[in-house]
């Protein structure tokens, strides 16, 4: 089966929920303020979805990940990049953020927005990774623009 990437629907509501409690729970008690994620219900994620839209990464079947993402002048702004921890280091985000990006594109947007902690260094690497692996410029930017504390 592999790697399957998908625009997500209302049914995929929990499902997202459930990725973004268990991809960031690590981070509960960690980082200062407090991650949104973890006083998020459903009900946010239907917004969210309704808002903009989200991603859903199947590996195998089985749910692994997802990204939210809301159109704005000219960009997309993304969120909640969620890989659940046993599948990660597998090429997932990379994969939900560049289809994202196609997203983008068709959109007509010109770049992606996002925001990584400074204290998250493996999501500093990630972005860094993308923006010297052939990305887009689109992608360089955003990550250039991301090393804000949110």
């Amino acid at each position: 089966m592999g790697l399957d990437l998908r625009p997500a629907t209302p049914d995929d509501v929990p499902c997202i929920h459930s990725i973004t409690q268990e991809a960031y729970r690590e981070y509960l008690g960690v980082l200062e303020p407090p991650s949104g994620a973890h006083s998020e219900s459903e009900s946010d994620v239907r917004q969210a979805l309704m808002d903009g839209g989200a991603v859903l990464a199947t590996l195998d079947g089985s749910p692994a990940g997802s990204v939210r993402f809301q159109p704005e002048e000219g960009s997309f702004y993304v969120g909640r990049l969620a890989v659940l921890p046993g599948r990660r280091r597998s090429g997932i985000g990379s994969a939900l953020l560049n289809f994202v990006e196609a997203e983008a594109r068709k959109a007509g947007a010109q770049r992606l927005r996002l925001r990584v902690r400074l204290s998250l260094a493996d999501n500093v690497r990630l972005h860094a990774h993308l923006a010297g692996t052939g990305s887009s410029a689109s992608i360089r930017e955003a990550t250039r623009r991301s090393r804000s504390r949110c």
